[in-house]
């Protein structure tokens, strides 16, 4: 394990981020002179105060200047900061391909700090199966910041990211064994799969509603329902992408969720809404949407259209259902949806009302011969 040196923390400040909640941050320079940031999310003001002064305490016994991390004593703490440092990174890309990095390494960061929170001061030798189990359990118990039940989802992703830190470990040769191995920490069985789907009346009141001041919610519906895009996708397109000639869109691998480009083509509707966006706009280069979420617009439209039960990312689940009902090879819809396996692609293929009655009808035609 490389000897760490590195300059004091500043005194830290807390901040609203862009999205008004309250952040606490602690800077420090390395011993190359690269600076560092770490952050953590509050509560509340006050709450942001307190995690300061934890952050800063951390930093003071992790980034001491005459210390040399042991692979024998080597803290739990010390392993979440290391791995911080040198593997959540911002994503590189090199010819629209991820070379190195996350494209959100902020979220993984966290959740290791909330098990660094718990862990901290133990030598990962002595992390046991056990620890991890009751970790797991403990954490189900911790409501969200909007006081849900925490779902098992959620779970999954916090642990799975203490996973890899373990293996981490193992390959660095600091560990002989994850404590991790055999442990019941990622369940996939246990998450609630999403079978809500738009039906096309409930389409048709929908994109009723996208006028006035939700005007700009119309196109983006509309571009969910035919393409299958994400929404980060869809915020994130710009006018370059758009091919009017060829009727595509070119969905660059910098804003996919698995970090590799593709084509999705446009129908006449899209076409036609994302031309008039294009000639209001001047015809200037720049984003299509000038957004940065529709979240609660969505909400609103949806609660003024009588529907219940809908997130934006159900869109997606509607457009990929809609093209397997349509006839589409299912491996095409996954080159189209941006899916690498099976298993997962198969998650957002839901039957409706109308495939339910087309199955039974071919069970009823099946059965008269």
């Amino acid at each position: 394990m490389p000897k760490t040196k590195a300059g004091p923390p500043t005194t830290g400040s807390v901040f609203r981020d862009s999205k008004g909640r309250w952040t606490a941050r602690v800077t420090w320079t390395d011993a190359d002179g690269k600076r560092h940031d770490r952050k953590r999310r509050a509560t509340s003001k006050s709450d942001a105060q307190d995690l300061r002064w934890k952050l800063l305490n951390e930093l003071e016994q992790s980034l001491n200047a005459n210390q040399a991390f042991d692979p024998a004593k080597m803290t739990v703490a010390q392993l979440v900061t290391y791995y911080t440092e040198h593997k959540l990174q911002p994503a590189q890309f090199v010819d629209g391909r991820k070379v190195a990095g996350l494209k959100d390494p902020v979220s993984p960061a966290h959740n290791l700090q909330l098990f660094a929170d718990a862990f901290g001061h133990r030598p990962i030798k002595t992390i046991t199966r056990a620890d991890l189990e009751r970790y797991r359990a403990k954490r189900f118990k911790v409501p969200t910041r909007r006081g849900n039940d925490r779902t098992p989802a959620t779970v999954n992703r916090e642990l799975g990211i203490v996973r890899t830190l373990f293996r981490f470990a193992v390959g660095e040769g600091w560990l002989q064994k994850s404590p991790t191995d055999g442990a019941k920490l990622v369940e996939r069985a246990g998450e609630k799969k999403r079978e809500r789907i738009l039906s096309p009346d409930e389409e048709t009141r929908l994109l009723a509603v996208c006028t006035g001041r939700r005007a700009h919610l119309g196109p983006i519906v509309c571009l969910a329902l035919d393409t299958g895009m994400r929404r980060g996708e869809i915020l994130s397109l710009e006018w370059a992408d758009v091919d009017f000639s060829a009727g595509l869109i070119h969905i660059r691998a910098t804003n996919t969720k698995t970090e590799e480009s593709r084509t999705v083509g446009l129908t006449s509707r899209v076409r036609t809404s994302l031309r008039e966006l294009w000639i209001a706009a001047g015809r200037q280069p720049g984003r299509v949407f000038d957004l940065d979420d529709c979240k609660h617009s969505f909400t609103t439209a949806c609660r003024m259209a009588g529907i219940t039960g809908m997130r934006f990312h159900d869109l997606r689940h509607t457009a990929i259902t809609r093209m397997v009902a349509a006839g589409l090879p299912p491996a095409e819809v996954m080159k189209i949806s941006g899916h690498h396996q099976w298993t997962t692609f198969m998650r957002y293929v839901n039957p409706d009302q109308h495939s339910a009655s087309r199955a039974a009808e071919a069970l009823e035609k099946f059965n008269r011969k």
